[in-house]
């Protein structure tokens, strides 16, 4: 059974998600079962001011990333098997996301956060038509890089 995903509202064919743990000494890949994603990234800029009304300009920031996964209950509970054999289980985990994709316009995407560690899961359900969901919510101690190239311009 395949998933309908959309990227930036058109429809896109997903077609891996790879977690690797920073060591590289497990992989664990799938390439079914992930419903949707979402990445977010951001600077928070402080204004710097001297003696007077005016702002003498910004500071470089602070770079922050987040995400979130959300499975399958079937898809979870294998990827999860598989994080409790590793040392640290589901919340020990720590290692890289790489989602690959290829969006509506047949350009291939892929989005790779750094260091990325579980901090959430929920399970939900309901009668119907649905199928069971589990949400994964993500922090990501590294930098989120699309198609290679990261927030500030560095190369993968």
């Amino acid at each position: 059974m395949s998933n309908e995903f959309r990227a930036k509202g058109s429809p896109a064919d997903f077609h891996s998600v790879t977690i690797d743990l920073a060591d590289g000494s497990k992989s664990i890949h799938r390439t079914s079962g992930v419903t949707s994603f979402d990445m977010n990234d951001q600077v928070d800029r402080e204004k710097m001011r001297a003696q007077g009304r005016y702002g003498k300009g910004l500071t470089s920031g602070e770079y922050d990333a987040d995400g979130a996964l959300e499975w399958t209950s079937e898809e979870w509970t294998s990827v999860s098997t598989e994080l409790g054999l590793l040392d640290g289980g589901v919340y020990g985990f720590k290692g890289n996301l790489t989602l690959a994709y290829t969006e509506g316009n047949g350009k291939p995407m892929t989005v790779v956060a750094q260091g990325i560690m579980f901090k959430t899961r929920k399970r939900s359900g309901k009668q119907g038509t649905e199928g069971l969901k589990v949400q994964t919510d993500l922090d990501v101690e590294g930098k989120v890089f699309e198609n290679g190239v990261g927030p500030f311009g560095e190369k993968l």
